[in-house]
């Protein structure tokens, strides 16, 4: 599946303290799609229970480790 798969375009970094979560909301909405369809472009099946490689497939077209995720 990674290797079906770009990063997203508008880059966004991380802020100090903030969320896994968060992070993967702001940057979805840096990219003009929700939060829903940013997980279904990983391949996962909810945004709320997320496998390893989900967390791998958001890492990666996010830019960041996926072990940064889970914070």
């Amino acid at each position: 599946m990674l290797n079906e798969l770009l990063p997203l375009p508008v880059a966004v970094s991380p802020h100090e303290g903030e969320s896994g979560l968060g992070f993967l909301l702001r940057c979805s909405n840096a990219n003009g799609v929700a939060l829903p369809e940013l997980a279904n472009l990983a391949g996962a099946r909810s945004i709320r229970w997320m496998t390893t490689r989900d967390m791998e497939a958001l890492a990666f077209l996010t830019g960041v480790p996926p072990e940064w995720l889970i914070t």
